[in-house]
């Protein structure tokens, strides 16, 4: 099956919970870190979102592409007006990153 949203070799990658953007951009790679070349990988990020100001402050610092301040559960409930906060139609693999320590302090996990 064909799918017409897919015009490049890429795969396409949507970034939940990004964080400052290290799952991103060890997983999309094209960088150097302590004398090591990563090289670019056929991924290309097509959406990101975190909920913390801070964070999207540093993610947006340093990558090309814009990230998605807001809560994911409004975004999936459809709260928002903002046509750049819906999540794409269509993607290859979804990252997740981990809840952060300063977010999960004081809060109260319930089990299912």
């Amino acid at each position: 099956m064909k799918n017409d949203l897919r015009k490049t070799d890429k795969l396409k990658v949507l970034s939940l919970f990004s964080g400052c953007g290290g799952l991103d951009l060890g997983f999309i790679g094209g960088f150097k870190s302590l004398n090591k070349d990563y090289p670019k990988r056929k991924f290309e990020l097509i959406w990101a979102n975190e909920i913390d100001k801070g964070f999207c402050k540093t993610y947006k610092e340093n990558f090309k592409h814009d990230i998605v301040e807001a809560d994911i559960r409004e975004i999936l409930a459809g709260h928002s007006s903002n046509r750049s906060q819906l999540l794409p139609q269509y993607a290859d693999i979804v990252l997740g990153g981990k809840r952060s320590r300063k977010r999960s302090q004081g809060v109260k996990f319930i089990s299912p």
